[in-house]
């Protein structure tokens, strides 16, 4: 995402940006790098993906049953099942807590120069509910795109100008705050 754009502001988009469906050998490497355990249940599930390419004009038509949070979404996508949640929000908060300078310059706050002692950054760490910069620090960290689709438009985190055939998506749909994966678009 470039440092100054706002995932909240739509922008126009000309390019289309390939869906890609991980290997399994990325969904182990990036499990572990959570501290979650693998599960074939989760290469299952990214399977019932049945989404080629991504426009800015897409629109989810079929989502996963079954889950809330993001980190439910995030469990299953990894896992196979919700039960790896609480550790995957865990570990978010860890790493966050330690990692938070990936976010470079992000909304007009200069990561990359802030302080662990921070105010700011100990309200984000602390939150109780994931927002923009939870987001685009997931995207930087496991190194994927992650599309939201809310109130009619899409949330982009990660780089999402330039359409490779290796970037891992992750779609996902909230509605009255409860988060679903994307499996379709209409």
């Amino acid at each position: 995402m470039d440092e100054n754009e706002d995932p909240e502001e739509p922008k126009a988009q000309t390019n289309i940006i390939q869906f890609n469906h991980p290997s399994s050998e990325w969904l182990r490497e990036k499990s572990d790098l959570m501290d979650i355990k693998y599960s074939t249940a989760a290469y299952q599930l990214w399977a019932k993906c049945e989404i080629d390419q991504i426009s800015p004009t897409s629109l989810p038509s079929e989502v996963e049953a079954g889950t809330n949070t993001v980190f439910d979404c995030l469990s299953m996508l990894f896992t196979g099942s919700k039960n790896s949640a609480a550790k995957i929000g865990k570990e978010l908060c860890k790493n966050f807590s330690s990692k938070y300078k990936i976010l470079q310059k992000y909304k007009n706050y200069d990561f990359s120069k802030m302080s662990r002692e921070n105010k700011f950054l100990d309200a984000l760490v602390f939150a109780d509910e994931p927002n923009d910069f939870h987001f685009e620090f997931l995207a930087q960290w496991l190194q994927v795109r992650i599309g939201i689709f809310e109130n009619g438009h899409w949330k982009r985190f990660g780089n999402w100008t330039i359409s490779d055939f290796k970037t891992v998506t992750v779609l996902l749909q909230k509605e009255e705050g409860n988060y679903q994966i994307v499996l379709k678009f209409q």
